[in-house]
């Protein structure tokens, strides 16, 4: 019965979210996989890597593997 709401609070998060906050503020119904959004979640993606890029982040050399934001073994 509870079983949606358990995962949606400790289940693992899906690759991309996308809500449309106006009609779901409670960012429950996820529509990253929705046809009808999909030039949005394009367009919202191209932008984030462009900022990834542009700072330098570490999440796009993997980096977040190691040390220090990973404990030695």
């Amino acid at each position: 019965m509870y079983s949606k709401y358990y995962d949606l609070g400790f289940g693992e998060r899906p690759k991309e979210e996308l809500y449309d906050i106006r009609k779901d503020p409670d960012q429950l119904n996820n529509l990253s996989e929705n046809v009808e959004y999909a030039k949005i979640r394009a367009q919202l993606s191209a932008q984030l890597m462009e900022v990834l890029r542009n700072t330098n982040d570490p999440r796009l050399k993997d980096e977040f593997d190691f040390p220090p934001y990973v404990e030695k073994q």
